[in-house]
């Protein structure tokens, strides 16, 4: 660029214009949010009458004298637009500030200078424009005008702009008279179009794309100015490439042809009251001329009730406003260029309505700017305080422009004949047509404003006279055109056809209208005979409709509208003889003597209303038209029959009446209808087809009986044994309503006839045949639950008589048949042995062949010979049995009446086992099925007979009668005892016996929780010889043990762990029956397979006064003390769980020696050594007399039991005084002992107090065993007993320890050391023996030792007696 126009650029002439927020992020925003037709708004907002829209596809070559190098990017194609009105100051000003706009302030302002503008950068990134005095060039990127946002040029002020930039003014020159030399008058706005994508937006424009845009513009062009306050003409124009601005052709242009001082006046309208106008709209190219009248509506309120929405108009400067734009049906072109009705913001929406009108208003619009809020769920992001407004206007302001917009054309319609549709409230209806585009706030904004109708004002056409619009108030309202017509030339009613849907909206909005009256119409027909020549039938049908729809029957007289056959009416009259049916071709063929005048048309079934009607009883009842029914079949049937006469030799199949099929239709009509058969007397209507064919009258004396309706070959036999008797047979269905003429063939009926049979004459029935009466006696059968109650066991009433009297049943000889009444009933299910009973000789048993047979013998009251009396009376049962035997007592114990000779039988053998032909009685018999008795009782006739067995009806009765089918307590004991019986009675096998018993022994060990025996049944066990013993027992127990036999009971055997204990006085287990460890026996019975005390005991006595001097166990001392200790622990024991006055306490005899009081390595054949119980005492030192060595010491329980002394100790005093005081006293004293003791156990071998030395791998420890033996139970005994020198004793160390702790008292009394006194007076509690007691209590009193002189007082009291 040269230093020239720089300098210019920097002169006061260019003054930096731009916009001032962060300019990009903000434009890309806009861009995305508003509509290009902002540029429109803007211009009408600025007062501007022309906009047009030029499309330059020129390219200028003059790229050398541009405000910088980068703008030769935007010489190319633009897009201008022209307005005819100049910005002024504010204008320019508006424009900088971005997202706020320049008209914020101004309410009545449609766009948004500012924010409208930038919709230019969807095209470019560098826009100009000429207004005035002044050129604007626009620079968000800061790019192309050095660093700069914009740029203002005043072009007048200086003509060095016009030489200095004239390339970058050559597009404009020329373009709407642009010239820079004068002010420019209009505003041009340059947009050159973007050839790369920018930062801004990446979408590239060509003008092919932009010209194909504005040619889809044109469909909707003629409604774009319709609510605009300015704007009136609106064109597109091109400019080719190789043309000059001169050269433009225009592409269409729409234009307000009817524009006068008044209607611009009222299109700025801005107050509130509605106010109306009609705008021409002519749209034209380059191939038509379209001109179109719409009526405008516009206006709004003053106020608005609601503080909120007050608040939001303050806030966003928006007016409760809006407008209705309605385009009037002035000809078929109208309707052809009529659209679909949308929401508009000044321009058109992209939400459609559907409605016959535009609706405009100042929208709180969605983020977008292009959506209206109206619905709570029209957006996710929905702002409250918008669709509270939005809804506002739509529901408060604009059904009220509505209305008034529906007024003004009824008003023009009224002055003006080109109003093509009349109607116009339903061709402008406000609600659309199709539901399925049917927006919900629509029909609310439809009812709102339908609600709003005004009732004085005639906005409804009515065709009455010559024609006139009506108000609701006046108006009567139809929706059949028809019925309008026939008011219209028959009466002067103001009559207003309607849709019905419409209609049905007006009234679903609360709109009161009123219907055309039938009753009017009704005497406007009276008398008139020639509708039928005037009007077409179905005409006549809608009409005779309408008339019958208030159901004011009786006005109907007079009126000639009854449709006849040959296109004839009937004329209504209730009083008239002339009666009319309702009857169908097939019912008029009934009666083919009455002649077709006689009925209606019956093509009136083809319309539902009238059917309805025509066929309801309350039309019947005030009018002379009938339903052909039963009733006036009762009058017409004269016609075709001769009354009072039967018809013999009838022929069903004749093609005359009355053939089978003509008497079916016609039963079926009276069958079906409440018409009483009193009527049809007279008419031989009733068929008999057995015994001969023939027509009756109905006759209550002699009815008929139906004939079976299936399974004919069934019941044949019975019909002909009834027919021979003199029954007749119809095969006319039988029918509730029939019921007195016909007798319905069911077991009741059938059986009736027979009773009335015998009540008439018996001696028929002595004729039949046995076949014949086998039949009856079936029917009964087969038929009985209908001839009982109480499932078959009752015979009701109405049956007994013909039932106990007819002769069916069979005798037991099968020679006779008798009556219930005659016979005699034997035991159920018994085959009885004689056929008559000594009881009654008069009389014959009946054979009972079933069930079936005895249920009804019984429920007949057929006199019972019952089984008690039958079995006690008529048979003695065998002591053996045969196949006749077998049945007979499965007959009796299957007999429903067993259960009465139940107890009387159950103790008789009278049942068969499975091995020989022996009775049993039930509970003498096993289960063969169950394993255990299978084991217990194999080979023995103690099972029931496998039929029995397996049958599971005899099987239960047999379980009643003590069958034993599972082990109980009682059973088990009873598999027990069959084992000892088997054993003494040596029968068996030694090893099958041993099996039988191991299975029934193992049993036991599994099951004893399930037995669950009490301690008596246990006992009881435990004496049966039912369990294996083991015959050999290995030295040196042989010699002496007890001698087992080979069956055993509980209480002679023990388990072999117990072997050492017992043997010599009970046996052992034999090994295949002995417990697992895990065995349930073992935990129910924690001392199974254990001997008893006094077993023990007397073992005890065995070892002590045989085996001792044994010599066979001399040599088995060691087994030999093993076996005492564990003798002395079974015992203690015992001794600890006994009562110490049971039988076994009380068994120890006073000098029995039974005690080894023995050191280890002392004798146990020592016979001095054996000691009795009253020769020791547990406690006393080795040097006193009863001393009880350590071996022997740890069975205390049982040495007491037996008879020992037990030396007590003087502790239990109660010594509660000074206790914590000496315990804070011992404490400090304790810890100068213990730090004494570890200090001799560090000084080790050089410590002559050390008595005791550790060798561990060559290493010498020393100790002392006093303090070993106080830290340790182990030391304390090996040092006690087994690990003396010969140099010293126990006895000696306690007699050394026993001095010392004697002096210790004295010194610590001396020297006062209270805690080492207490801590020694302590420790000589454990040195307190008979012996020294008085030295010790001596000693303490000398040296107030109070707590060992209690200690001493106690010992004597304690121990007085081996004092």
């Amino acid at each position: 660029m040269s230093q020239e126009r720089i300098l210019f650029l920097q002169s006061e002439y260019a003054r930096q214009y731009g916009q001032d927020s962060k300019l990009i992020n903000l434009i890309k925003n806009i861009i995305k949010d508003y509509p290009h037709e902002s540029f429109l708004q803007n211009a009408d907002d600025a007062g501007a009458q022309t906009f047009r829209i030029i499309v330059d596809e020129r390219a200028t070559n003059q790229r050398e004298s541009l405000i910088s190098e980068g703008m030769k990017d935007w010489q190319g194609p633009a897009i201008w637009i022209y307005n005819d009105a100049m910005f002024n100051e504010h204008d320019f000003n508006a424009l900088l500030n971005i997202h706020e706009g320049g008209k914020r302030s101004d309410p009545t302002k449609i766009g948004k200078f500012g924010i409208g503008f930038n919709s230019c950068f969807h095209f470019t990134d560098v826009p100009s424009f000429v207004s005035g005095k002044y050129i604007q060039f626009l620079d968000p990127h800061e790019k192309y005008l050095g660093k700069q946002r914009g740029l203002q040029i005043n072009f007048l002020e200086n003509e060095n702009f016009r030489h200095l930039f004239k390339d970058q003014l050559a597009p404009y020159i020329g373009v709407e008279g642009c010239r820079f030399d004068k002010k420019f008058k209009g505003t041009l706005f340059r947009l050159p179009l973007r050839i790369r994508p920018s930062e801004i937006c990446d979408e590239i424009f060509n003008t092919t794309k932009i010209l194909n845009f504005l040619e889809k513009l044109k469909s909707s062009a003629t409604s774009e100015l319709l609510f605009f306050r300015n704007i009136e003409s609106f064109e597109v124009m091109h400019i080719t490439a190789n043309s000059s601005p001169n050269q433009v052709i225009s592409k269409w242009k729409v234009n307000l042809t009817n524009i006068t001082r008044n209607i611009q006046i009222k299109r700025r309208y801005t107050d509130d009251n509605p106010i109306s106008f009609r705008l021409n709209v002519e749209f034209r190219d380059d191939t038509k001329s379209v001109s179109n009248l719409w009526q405008v509506c516009i206006g709004g309120q003053k106020s608005v009730e609601s503080e909120e929405l007050v608040k939001f108009a303050e806030r966003h400067r928006m007016l409760p406003r809006g407008g209705v734009a309605a385009l009037l049906p002035l000809s078929n072109e109208s309707d052809k260029n009529r659209e679909d009705g949308r929401l508009y913001c000044y321009l058109p929406l992209p939400q459609i309505t559907y409605l016959p009108v535009h609706l405009n208003g100042n929208w709180a619009l969605s983020s977008d700017r292009s959506t209206v809020l109206l619905n709570n769920d029209s957006l996710a992001d929905m702002d409250k305080s918008k669709l509270a407004w939005n809804r506002y206007l739509l529901l408060q302001i604009l059904p009220h422009l509505y209305v008034k917009l529906l007024e003004e054309i009824v008003d023009f319609a009224n002055s003006n004949n080109g109003i093509t549709h009349k109607q116009i409230v339903e061709y402008f209806w406000p609600l659309p047509k199709s539901k399925e585009k049917n927006p919900i706030y629509i029909t609310e904004f439809g009812h709102e404003v339908l609600k709003k109708l005004p009732t004085d004002k005639p906005l409804f056409w009515s065709a009455t006279g010559k024609g006139s619009y009506v108000s609701l108030r006046e108006g009567f309202f139809e929706n059949d055109k028809f019925i309008i017509e026939i008011l219209a030339e028959y009466s002067k009613v103001k009559s207003v056809q309607l849709p019905l849907d419409m209609l049905n909206e007006l009234k679903l909005a609360g709109v009161e209208l009123a219907p055309v009256p039938a009753g009017m119409v009704r005497q406007n027909l009276k008398g008139i005979t020639n509708l039928s020549s005037k009007y077409k039938y179905d005409q006549l049908i809608k009409l005779l409709v309408f008339i019958l729809e208030d159901e004011n029957y009786e006005d109907l007289n007079d009126i000639y509208l009854i449709p006849l056959y040959n296109n004839k009416w009937g004329k209504f009259d209730k009083q008239s003889e002339q009666k009319y049916y309702l009857a169908t071709r097939e019912q008029q063929n009934l009666v083919p003597h009455v002649n077709l005048s006689n009925f209606v048309y019956d093509k009136y079934c083809e319309h539902s209303k009238l059917k309805t009607i025509f066929e309801h009883e309350k039309f019947h009842n005030q009018t002379n038209v009938r339903k052909f029914n039963a009733t006036s079949l009762a009058y017409l049937l004269a016609f075709e029959l001769q009354p009072e006469q039967k018809i013999t030799n009838w022929d069903p199949e004749s093609t005359t009446i009355p053939n089978k099929k003509w008497l079916d239709e016609i039963w079926k009509i009276i069958l079906e209808s409440n018409t009483s058969l009193e009527l049809f007397s007279r008419y031989p209507l009733l068929e008999v087809v057995r015994p001969t064919r023939e027509l009756i009258l109905l006759d209550l004396r002699r009815p008929l009986l139906e004939l079976p309706q299936s399974d004919m070959s069934h019941f044949e036999k019975l019909v002909t044994i009834l027919q021979n008797l003199g029954i007749k047979f119809t095969d006319r269905s039988w029918n509730a309503k029939l019921g007195d003429y016909i007798l319905k063939w069911t077991p009741e009926t059938v059986l009736k006839s027979f009773g009335d049979l015998i009540k008439k004459n018996m001696r028929p029935f002595t004729k039949l045949a046995k076949d014949e009466i086998k039949t009856i006696r079936n029917f009964i059968i087969e038929n009985w639950d209908d001839f009982s109650t109480n499932n078959g066991t009752k015979v009701k009433s109405e049956f007994l008589e013909a039932l106990s009297k007819l002769p069916v049943w069979p005798t037991a000889n099968g020679e006779k048949f008798k009556s219930p009444n005659d016979g005699l009933l034997p035991p159920k299910k018994i085959e009885i042995l004689s056929p008559k009973s000594k009881c009654h000789a008069d009389k014959l048993f009946l054979n009972v062949k079933n069930d079936d047979y005895r249920k009804i013998l019984e429920a007949l009251n057929t006199p019972y010979v019952d089984l008690v009396n039958y079995l006690k009376s008529h048979y003695t049962f065998p002591k053996e049995y045969d196949d006749n035997y077998f049945n007979f007592i499965k007959s009796v114990l299957t007999s429903s009446n067993f259960h009465e000779i139940e107890s009387w039988i159950d103790s008789k053998p009278v049942i068969p086992n499975r091995t020989n032909k022996k009775l049993k009685t039930a509970r003498d018999l096993y289960d063969h099925k169950t394993y255990l008795f299978r084991i217990a009782f194999e080979g023995t006739d103690r099972f029931l007979h496998e039929e029995f067995q397996n049958n599971t009806t005899y099987l239960a009765i047999m379980k009643r009668m003590g069958f034993k089918y599972q082990v109980t307590r009682q059973t088990f004991l009873e598999c027990a005892r069959a084992i000892q019986k088997q054993f003494q009675e040596d029968k068996y096998h030694s090893d099958e016996l041993v099996y039988r018993a191991t299975t029934v022994v193992h049993y036991l060990y599994d099951n004893i929780d399930d037995l669950n025996y009490s301690d008596a049944e246990y006992e009881e066990l435990a004496r049966i010889y039912f369990i294996p013993a083991e015959s050999s027992i290995e030295t040196p127990y042989s010699a002496s043990a007890v001698a087992a036999k080979k069956f055993e009971c509980l209480n002679s055997l023990c388990l072999p762990k117990y072997k050492n204990i017992a043997f010599t006085q009970v046996a052992l287990f034999h090994s295949a029956v002995i417990p697992k460890p895990t065995s349930p026996i073992l935990t129910k019975y924690k001392k199974f397979g254990m001997p008893s005390a006094i077993q023990i005991l007397e073992h005890l006595r065995e070892v002590a006064f045989k085996l001792l001097k044994s010599t066979q166990w001399k040599y088995e001392e060691y087994l030999f003390k093993r076996m005492l200790d564990e003798i002395y622990n079974a015992l203690n024991e015992e001794c600890e769980d006994e009562d110490e006055e049971s039988d076994f306490t009380k068994s120890f005899i006073v000098g029995e020696k039974l005690f080894l009081n023995i050191y280890p390595n002392e004798s146990a054949f020592d016979e001095s050594n054996w000691k009795a119980a009253n020769e020791l005492i547990v406690g006393v030192s080795l040097s006193e007399e009863g001393f009880v060595k350590p071996s022997l010491a740890k069975y205390k329980k049982l040495l007491e039991i037996a008879g020992s002394g037990t030396l007590r100790s003087g502790e239990d005093f109660d010594d509660d005084s000074d206790q914590d005081d000496q315990a804070e006293k011992v404490n400090p004293q304790g810890e100068i002992l213990l730090n004494a003791l570890q200090q001799s156990l560090k000084n080790g071998l050089s410590e002559p107090l050390n008595d005791v030395i550790f060798t561990v791998r060559d290493q010498k420890i020393a100790a002392n065993r006093l303090v070993l033996a106080c830290a340790a139970d182990h030391f304390k005994h090996t040092f006690s007993i087994k690990y003396r020198d010969e140099d010293w004793s126990q006895e000696q160390e306690n007699e050394r320890q026993y001095k010392i702790l004697m002096d210790l008292l004295e010194a610590s009394d001396y020297y006062n050391l209270m805690n080492l006194k207490n801590e020694t007076e302590k420790k000589l509690f454990e040195y307190v023996k008979l012996c020294n007691v008085d030295d010790v209590l001596d000693h303490a009193s000398n040296y107030n030792a109070d707590s060992l002189i209690k200690y001493c007082n106690k010992f004597i009291e304690n121990n007085e007696s081996f004092l």
